[in-house]
């Protein structure tokens, strides 16, 4: 179960990270940039924020925090 470890034994996200990135979100503005956020952050697995693991949570709260408001956000290709 090295680096491909089984989603199963992960985590889901807390309520208090649910709120804030959702929290967030809505005060930079991202609404419409919202899915492919998440999307990303999960390698295309989901769209769904209540769907995310901790540590998917933990590194999108962190890329908000660090990202400027009036910015663009440009999806990954």
């Amino acid at each position: 179960m090295s680096e491909t470890k089984c989603k199963l034994f992960e985590t889901k996200l807390t309520t208090g990270q649910l709120i804030c990135i959702n929290k967030m979100i809505a005060e930079k503005r991202l609404a419409l940039s919202k899915d492919n956020i998440i999307l990303d952050f999960t390698k295309g697995r989901t769209a769904n924020v209540k769907e995310l693991f901790v540590n998917e949570a933990t590194d999108i709260i962190r890329f908000l925090k660090d990202f400027r408001y009036g910015s663009v956000y440009e999806a990954a290709c």
